[in-house]
């Protein structure tokens, strides 16, 4: 099975494979859903539209790229490596590729040359401008842009370069990659040089000769394997011309609309598809996992090693230590963890989220009083942090509850009574409390710890608060039966045999 990610909405691109017979199983999950599961099928796994993800997607989704190659899943497109639109072509300029040159609106750049165009960096919808001729015309074309709402991150300013096939004519080359395969696609034609679909009719039958050549010959794979490469996409389509006989490369799209055959006017049109699809289908088999169907695996958590590998080329990296001390805990693997979480303290000790997160994880592998001398020492910098007074309140509680059952008593009253005094808003507090007040014997105590928190729980509305009033009511009644059996057996010890 070849599992495709793709952005909400845009899924209709990769239809045509799940349509056809001869293509290997086509699943396609959003990044929403995906990034969201635990647990995931055994397949490879194809990455796109990575530029359409936000900043914390991207993280999300490059974690998930390491766990699922950890477990043994055959990974395209590197999220925290693909090279998007603006560096891209940044990038095939600096290397002597592109004639033409894109720029970040900030980039003040003396030799930009005209005519330009201005277009958002990362979407496939062209240019937002005609061509612009002088620097006067830009400043004002970037004004009248962001009037109307389009930010100026996202814009960027692309140096012309099209050159016409024949007379009025403009043609756009495109070479598929499928991992170790490179594929030529069929043409687009159109009279203007801002191709996107292309317009029938154009193109006058040599022209699909040609085409029809380049689909069975493959002339440009190895010079679009090197674009290919400097992008590190694995999956895509390179879009591109010629210009003055070098090739002109304006995009690499992870999620291209891919097209069946169909019938078409010319039949070199429809052989040229035939070859297309054909060539399409076969790389996809190459690429699927068929070991292990129906296994599914974990993608909770990333794998130790490849946080320590990280670790070992920097080990400044911020919050990598507490990572791989989460990673550590979930496997059960105690002592480990404690000792990154040792490291993340020792690398940032006044870091409060840090602080936090480590007395956490010292909690979570038993060792509360660690927990809540590190949340004392956060308290120390920031004495009205919530987060750590309810982390301290939790951890007091906690050790309550731990010493409770060690029969450590007066030690777990006092740890009891501190997390309400931290915590006065959460009855979980004031349920440690009652139960030390009902080991320790003392009943009136706890009907009074029980009352305090009935209170507390009146006020709020919502089935849970329900549930834990009618609870409470319930230890209310149960230790005042205690109180009274109390009394009594106080009472008939007081009584003499006899009399």
């Amino acid at each position: 099975m070849i599992c495709f990610l793709v952005s909400r909405g845009y899924a209709f691109t990769l239809a045509p494979l799940q349509r056809d017979a001869n293509a290997p199983e086509v699943t396609i999950l959003t990044y929403d859903s995906a990034l969201n599961e635990t647990r995931l099928p055994k397949a490879t796994y194809v990455f796109v539209d990575l530029d359409r993800l936000s900043s914390p997607d991207l993280v999300a989704a490059g974690h998930l790229f390491r766990r699922l190659a950890s477990r043994g899943c055959r990974v395209l497109n590197d999220p925290t490596r693909v090279l998007t639109r603006l560096p891209l072509l940044q990038c095939l300029h600096r290397n002597g590729i592109n004639a033409f040159n894109v720029y970040s609106l900030d980039e003040a750049d003396a030799s930009k040359q005209f005519p330009v165009f201005i277009r958002i960096a990362d979407d496939h919808k062209g240019p937002l401008t005609d061509l612009i001729l002088d620097q006067d015309t830009l400043e004002c074309a970037i004004e009248a842009l962001t009037e109307i709402g389009y930010p100026r991150s996202e814009l960027m300013i692309v140096e012309y370069s099209a050159e016409p096939v024949r007379p009025g004519i403009f043609r756009k080359l495109s070479v598929f990659r499928v991992a170790e395969r490179y594929l030529p696609h069929v043409c687009v034609h159109d009279v203007s040089w801002n191709i996107k679909a292309g317009r029938s009719g154009v193109a006058p039958p040599e022209l699909y000769d040609e085409e029809l050549e380049i689909l069975q010959k493959n002339p440009y794979a190895e010079r679009m394997k090197k674009v290919f490469e400097i992008a590190r996409i694995d999956f895509g389509r390179v879009d591109f011309s010629f210009v003055n006989g070098r090739p002109c490369i304006y995009e690499i799209n992870t999620n291209p609309t891919i097209a069946s055959p169909s019938p078409h006017s010319f039949p070199q049109r429809v052989a040229s598809m035939k070859v297309w699809w054909e060539g399409l289908l076969s790389a996809l088999h190459a690429i699927d996992q068929l070991d292990e169907p129906g296994t599914q695996v974990d993608v909770s958590v990333d794998e130790p090693t490849t946080l320590r590998n990280a670790l070992d080329i920097y080990p400044g990296v911020k919050d990598g230590f507490l990572q791989l001390g989460k990673t550590l805990s979930n496997k059960g693997d105690k002592k480990a963890a404690i000792q990154s979480a040792q490291c993340a303290l020792a690398q940032a000790p006044d870091d409060l989220k840090v602080i936090l997160s480590v007395c956490k994880l010292m909690a979570q592998n038993d060792c509360v009083e660690d927990a809540i001398d590190i949340a004392s020492r956060g308290l120390e910098l920031d004495p009205s942090n919530l987060e750590l007074l309810r982390q301290k309140a939790m951890l007091l509680r906690q050790k309550a509850m731990l010493l409770g059952r060690a029969k450590r008593l007066p030690e777990a009253l006092e740890a009891a009574q501190r997390a309400v005094s931290l915590g006065p808003e959460d009855v979980r507090n004031y349920r440690a409390l009652i139960e030390v007040q009902r080991l320790l014997g003392n009943l009136a105590a706890a009907l009074e710890a029980t009352s305090a928190a009935a209170k507390l729980i009146s006020g709020k509305n919502g089935p849970g608060a329900a549930k834990q009033l009618r609870e409470l009511r319930s230890q209310r009644r149960s230790l005042r039966g205690a109180m009274m059996r109390q009394r009594v057996r106080a009472v008939l010890s007081h009584i003499r045999p006899g009399r």
